[in-house]
């Protein structure tokens, strides 16, 4: 277990980035996905819940 600190609050660096010598340098492993990427996501999903609600319909008749 871990015991109790008594100093002063402390932020880290969650919230702000690191000081010059400890940044992360370098690409993230996912890149940023592009506008196209996107659109094909949110049409892809309109896509599918539009195939379930005519699914869905179809079977209550």
């Amino acid at each position: 277990m871990m015991k109790v600190k008594n100093a002063p609050a402390n932020s880290g660096n969650l919230l702000k980035p690191s000081s010059e010598p400890h940044r992360i340098y370098g690409e993230t492993i996912l890149p940023v996905p592009s506008r196209k990427t996107k659109m094909a996501i949110i049409a892809g999903i309109g896509l599918g819940l539009s195939y379930m609600l005519f699914k869905a319909n179809s079977y209550k008749k």
